[in-house]
């Protein structure tokens, strides 16, 4: 009877033995898993897989959602984040002076000058009569809450010919983007309280691994979302600006169009002899030298020489017979 209950105490012993280990093992497990991200589980010989993607899509999801709601709870993220875009046409008699009234105007309503491109069609700059025209393409960055009078007083610089606006809603990729630095910023603390917890080198180089992967997204990320506020901030105007020599007027009588037709034939008549005179003028060395030597071989009878006589057939050597025919 005692042998029985001493074997009976024996085999309760090894089962509460067994169950302490076992709860051991789970423990030592769930020690890898919690507090992991995407990528950041330390290597292990009981690591699960699929359990530590189940934890990483739930631990994303309270994430985004958390994020979420910080931003609906602020007023500035709440806010639409509007692109505003515009384009100007312009033509000018003074040129200078439009060109500085636009860079005044610039610089008055806090804008800069992102990029600009000057062109003077005047090839013969050195001729007094040619008539050759400026033009300046820029793009200009001007802050928003000036960008409506901006484009209202663009009329007061030259003549617009042409005028169009745009905006562009980009609160959604804003805050998108914002959720995403706010999940990255907390994956890269608890990489950090994790890379303090390792044991071993290769625990220590697969945490370091996946920081660098994070820091590297958070850091890109941070760039867009400044890039998108600069945008916000400052709206894009392309201006292309050009000059002309009159301004043509559109509603013109019949006698109005006759005499500008006149005078503009006129004018062109008056240029084409200014050309004409200026090219005989250019050529006149080419003609002097080439008539001297016209000259100079008939004045010799260079043009008599042998060489020259089989061409002509001189009477006497014509026969009798075609003589007396």
């Amino acid at each position: 009877m005692k042998q029985r209950w001493l074997l009976t105490a024996g085999l309760c012993a090894a089962l509460l033995c067994g169950c302490g280990s076992s709860h051991s093992s789970a423990a030592t497990e769930q020690m890898y898993y919690t507090g992991g991200s995407e990528g950041g589980y330390m290597a292990s010989s009981s690591y699960d897989a699929k359990n530590a993607e189940e934890a990483e899509a739930a631990e994303s999801t309270a994430d985004a959602g958390s994020g979420a709601a910080e931003i609906a709870a602020d007023p500035v993220l709440s806010q639409e984040k509007l692109v505003y875009t515009g384009d100007l046409t312009i033509q000018t008699l003074e040129y200078d002076k439009s060109l500085s009234a636009l860079r005044a105007k610039v610089k008055e309503l806090g804008g800069i000058v992102g990029w600009e491109n000057e062109s003077d069609s005047n090839y013969r700059w050195y001729d007094s009569d040619s008539a050759g025209t400026r033009s300046i393409n820029m793009t200009l960055r001007i802050p928003t809450e000036n960008f409506e009078t901006f484009m209202n007083d663009a009329g007061g610089i030259g003549k617009v010919i042409s005028r169009s606006t745009g905006v562009q809603n980009i609160s959604r990729q804003y805050n998108d983007t914002t959720v995403q630095i706010e999940a990255l910023e907390k994956q890269q603390e608890r990489l950090l309280e994790m890379m303090d917890k390792a044991e071993t080198i290769e625990d220590m180089i697969a945490v370091e691994t996946r920081l660098t992967e994070v820091q590297s997204q958070l850091n890109s990320l941070k760039t867009y979302r400044q890039s998108m506020d600069t945008d916000v901030m400052y709206s894009t105007v392309t201006v292309s600006m050009q000059e002309v020599r009159e301004y043509v007027h559109v509603n013109e009588s019949f006698i109005e169009r006759a005499w500008n037709s006149f005078v503009s034939g006129w004018k062109n008549f008056i240029w084409f002899l200014e050309d004409f005179f200026i090219n005989v003028l250019y050529a006149l060395p080419y003609i002097l030298i080439i008539g001297g030597l016209i000259f100079t071989a008939i004045k010799k009878n260079w043009l008599r020489m042998p060489k020259f006589n089989f061409l002509k057939r001189r009477k006497k050597d014509v026969p009798e017979e075609e003589k007396e025919s």
